[in-house]
């Protein structure tokens, strides 16, 4: 059976009851983890927002097209945290003109190990990126953009709120 054939297999009472039951439940198992670990959505929000303008100032998008189409990985310059998921989630909602943006937890999951010079995979790009402070419409990031073993820059990014968006007012000048 195909996955429509699954879909309408489970639209009976019955099977739409269990399928309800189970959304309500995977809901609460994603919500609960979320607000004991203290991941407030506003602070998850401004996170996010603040990761995608840097982004936008390490990757930015050409001039002749309105999409970026390369591999981004975004990965906590702290071997030993990870960012946490909402803040994910809010970093690519805000990047709707980027088709590719994954989080990873380790920048072993990003580059091509076995290639010389660890290389970022698929021709991507890693960038790496330092906490957001707690406070404040004018932050400092310190954030690394990595295409492989030689050509790797780090930066310290000023980035700014601007209504809801924030954005880094003096994107630094990137080579190819």
């Amino acid at each position: 059976m195909g996955q429509d054939g699954a879909i309408a297999a489970s639209r009976g009472s019955r099977g739409a009851a269990r399928l309800g039951r189970a959304c309500i439940v995977g809901a609460v198992a994603l919500v609960v983890p979320l607000t004991a670990c203290g991941d407030d959505p506003k602070d998850a929000a401004r996170e996010g927002r603040v990761y995608a303008a840097v982004v936008r100032a390490l990757v930015p998008v050409p001039d002749d097209t309105d999409d970026v189409d390369i591999d981004v990985y975004v990965v906590a310059a702290d071997d030993d945290t990870s960012i946490p998921i909402g803040v994910q989630a809010a970093t690519v909602e805000e990047l709707d003109e980027y088709s590719n943006v994954r989080f990873v937890d380790d920048r072993d999951e990003a580059t091509a190990v076995d290639e010389p010079g660890l290389p970022v995979r698929n021709d991507g790009v890693m960038i790496v990126v330092g906490p957001v402070p707690d406070r404040g419409e004018r932050v400092t990031i310190d954030a690394q953009r990595y295409i492989d073993e030689v050509d790797h820059t780090e930066f310290r990014l000023v980035v700014e709120q601007q209504g809801q968006r924030w954005e880094v007012p003096e994107p630094p000048p990137l080579d190819g």
